[in-house]
């Protein structure tokens, strides 16, 4: 592990990064489904509770962990401001992931943090998110567990820990659940983490 140069990403200044993202979220709101969301009130209509909503959206794609949230959501009658504010909550937690990644497995400063996590803020990515809640929570909550199941995974083939191997798989499985696309992803990880263990544990520890 390299040494930090400079003042450390500390817990003021992900505070900060998720202050950024509520007011971008904020800024960009509207109280009213619009485009690809109406889809979702379509596709139930007539639907009698929860788990047939479930069930009418996941004929398309059974994207579980995504479904079953809008599910919810819509049989519930949630406010438009309820699927921004878990858009904005997942877009926080990548921000952050991306910045525990950059110092702690790559040394960043505190500068050179805030350069990429500000790179993700204004990326066409980003502003996605905060005006399409389908799109975004599709790929902001895909991306989340995705990194956190890296985050895990590191600290699960450093400690050889059980409970860490178990919870990374978990994040995997979900991050596939809620975008199909990370099947290629998650496959490339465990690809990257037998390599490892072939290369740099000894024969008895693998």
């Amino acid at each position: 592990m390299r040494q930090v140069s400079g003042r450390s990403f500390t817990w003021l200044d992900h505070l900060l990064c998720w202050t950024l993202v509520a007011l971008a979220t904020a800024w960009a709101y509207h109280p009213y489904f619009f485009g690809d969301e109406i889809i979702q009130f379509r596709d139930i209509a007539g639907s009698q509770g929860f788990l047939d909503a479930l069930r009418r959206m996941s004929e398309y794609k059974p994207r579980m962990v995504y479904n079953t949230l809008w599910a919810w959501g819509l049989t519930d009658e949630w406010a438009r401001w309820q699927f921004a504010a878990v858009s904005a909550a997942s877009m926080a937690a990548v921000c952050s992931l991306v910045a525990l990644m950059a110092r702690h497995w790559f040394g960043a400063s505190r500068l050179l943090t805030w350069v990429l996590v500000t790179s993700v803020l204004v990326s066409r990515f980003a502003a996605m998110l905060y005006f399409d809640y389908i799109a975004g929570l599709i790929e902001s909550m895909s991306l989340m567990c995705f990194l956190a199941s890296l985050w895990v995974s590191v600290t699960a083939v450093r400690t050889r820990a059980l409970p860490a191997m178990l919870l990374a798989v978990l994040l995997a499985v979900t991050a596939v659940l809620v975008h199909e696309r990370y099947v290629a992803a998650t496959f490339a990880l465990g690809v990257a983490i037998c390599g490892w263990v072939a290369w740099r544990l000894p024969s008895g520890g693998r």
